[in-house]
């Protein structure tokens, strides 16, 4: 089975090994994870310090969006179902 290219960063275990810090820095300036293989299987994916906390960010962002409109459908359906 051919393993799918990614188009990401990508580095061995190995490299990372030598130089952790010039991996934060590829996710950085790439603005993505760097993908780390070990043999050919994904190890992991690392990101800066900065896009982790932009995503747990968006994630929080989108977790208050979705409770918003879960609670505005609740009070559309209440409506609905008082005008019966």
């Amino acid at each position: 089975m051919m393993m799918k290219i990614l188009d990401v960063p990508t580095k061995s275990t190995s490299e990372v090994k030598r130089s952790p810090l010039e991996i934060f820095q590829l996710a950085q300036q790439e603005g993505s994870g760097v993908y780390v293989f070990n043999e050919e299987k994904v190890a992991g994916v690392m990101i800066s310090q900065e896009q982790y906390e932009s995503l747990n960010k968006e994630i929080e962002y989108l977790h208050d969006q979705l409770a918003y409109l879960l609670a505005e459908k609740r009070i559309l359906d209440q409506g609905i179902n008082n005008q019966d």
